[in-house]
Parts: C-alpha cells; structure tokens; sequence
C-alpha cells in the first residue's frame, strides 16, 4: 500500500463527500479510490467511514485522523512548493464551471490564453447557469453570481455584475417607450427561464419596486437573450457587462435608467481551502483580473 496515495484519497473523500467525487479530483477509478481507504482502514485497524447507499460519513476515528492527516499533507505540500512549484511550467487538469454569459465572453477566452502559455494543462470548462455542487462534480473552480454558496465551501469576492432594463430603438418606435415602471407590463418581457415565475424586482430612486410582467421570450442563456432583445422581442434586463458592445453602437439602449435591478455579486468558489493546485491558484488570479475590468461601472 502506498501510505501517502491512501492518505491523500481518504482526505479527498472525507472533504468532497464521495469516492467517485474524490476520484474524479484525482484522476482514478472509483474502485481504485475505494480500495485505497479500505487498505488505510486495515493498516490502522479501524474504520474511518461509515458507507451507507446515501451517503458517507466519518466515524469518530475518522474525524480524528483527518484533523492529523490534513496537517501531514498540508506540510508535505508546502514542503514541495518550497522548491518545485513553478507557475512556468504547470501542468495537470483544470475544471471550471461558470455561468453562460460570463463564462463565454470573460472566462472562455482567459482558459483559451492559459492553455495556450501552459500546453501540458487540460481544460474542462462546463458553462451552466443552474448552481452546480462543485464537490460531486469535481469541479476546481466556479465563478458565481449572486448570493454566497453554501457553508464549506470557499468563496472570495471578485466583483459586482450591474444590471438594466433595455430594449431595442426599433421596437421602442413601434410600441412606445415606458416611462413609469408601471407601464412595463404593457410591453412583452425578454426574461431568463428560471425568473418567468418571480415578479420583477427593481430599485428606483424611491426605493424598491415589484411588478407583474408578461414573459414574451423566455431562454435559459443569457446570449440568446440578447440576440431576441436586438431582434426586437420586447422589453429585459441584462447583465451591462454582456452589452457594452450593443450599448455602445446603439442596437439597444437602456430603458427607465432611474430603475434598475440589485447587482449580482460575483465570487470565486472553491470546493476546500486545502491542498489548492497551483494551476488553480494561477488561474484565480487571472479571473480576478479580468472580473475587475468586466465589472467596470462605465458599460
């Protein structure tokens, strides 16, 4: 048995919540993943885990002996990045999940440009707009919008995604522009497909404002949102950063600018604090930089 691999599996399983996450993350078979805590648990002649069809979780032991194996393999780590790790020369897999819109125009081209200077780095980039559990899906890194993740994860805040009513010129000359809140429900609303059920929520310079609309275009990504905007399906709200471009040669303008919708906070999440990659570490900070500028108030 290799003492330090059964090590480090039982870590990632203790903390990821399954073998076949802990071994996604590794890049082993999940009967691989099994095996090696089931020789850790006879090597030490205890059980660490208490496996059931649901779920796992840790025995006393267990608890005990992650607390002390998390120090050993956090000094091991640092041991080794004290004379090898080199963000030159980075290599291994890389997953991030991000939402569609961001995804696409912000972090699609950074991974494009990062593997392109470390070529011995694998990219998975899985764009979802649905919150996905970054444990069971092994995923490395998530950009997220809006409220904080749940507790045990990681999140660092990176910025504040600002967002507005708009429409395009041609269909506000034909149906007319609003200009009370009220009169939105006049109009078709251009919204993503997990809001059509929530009254429109928007803060106006009296304070807060909540309307019924009509859906007329309902899609579940934010691209095909803007696309039926400029084409003139009505009246929506989008995210200022994924229409500068619109904005700024006028196939769509903004609508009620007094009016506009809370900004939706955008944090870096990680599935733990602990043992994170340097190919992990040396693409956050390439996000950050690129949220910052995305997240500049003059879209």
């Amino acid at each position: 048995m290799d003492r330090l691999l059964a090590m480090q599996v039982f870590v990632r399983v203790a903390e990821r919540g399954s073998f076949s996450a802990a071994a996604r993350a590794m890049g082993i078979s999940q009967p691989s993943a099994s095996q090696q805590v089931a020789a850790l648990e006879a090597e030490l002649g205890v059980r660490l885990i208490h496996r059931t069809t649901r779920r796992l979780t840790l025995t006393d032991a267990g608890a005990r002996y992650l607390e002390q194996a998390t120090v050993v393999l956090d000094a091991l780590a640092a041991a080794d990045a004290a004379v090898k790790d080199n963000p030159s020369q980075l290599h291994g897999r890389l997953r991030v999940q991000a939402p569609s819109g961001i995804g696409q125009q912000v972090v699609a081209p950074l991974l494009v440009a990062f593997q392109a200077e470390h070529p011995d780095v694998r990219v998975e980039l899985a764009l979802d707009d649905r919150i996905a559990d970054v444990v069971a899906e092994g995923v490395d890194l998530a950009i997220r919008l809006g409220p904080l993740p749940p507790n045990g994860l990681v999140a660092r805040h990176i910025g504040r995604v600002e967002r507005a009513l708009v429409a395009a010129p041609d269909y506000l000359a034909r149906h007319g522009t609003p200009c009370t809140p009220d009169q939105l429900s006049l109009h078709p609303h251009v919204r993503f497909s997990g809001s059509v059920d929530h009254p429109l929520r928007l803060t106006g310079p009296d304070g807060p404002v909540t309307l019924t609309v009509s859906p007329g275009f309902v899609a579940n990504n934010s691209f095909v949102l803007i696309a039926a905007l400029v084409a003139g399906r009505g009246i929506g709200g989008v995210q200022l950063p994924l229409v500068r471009d619109e904005l700024a040669c006028g196939t769509l303008v903004r609508v009620l600018e007094a009016f506009t919708y809370p900004p939706l906070d955008m944090h870096l999440v990680l599935p733990t604090r602990r043992h994170v990659p340097s190919i992990v570490r040396a693409f956050m900070t390439r996000v950050e930089t690129a949220a910052a500028d995305a997240c500049r108030s003059d879209a």
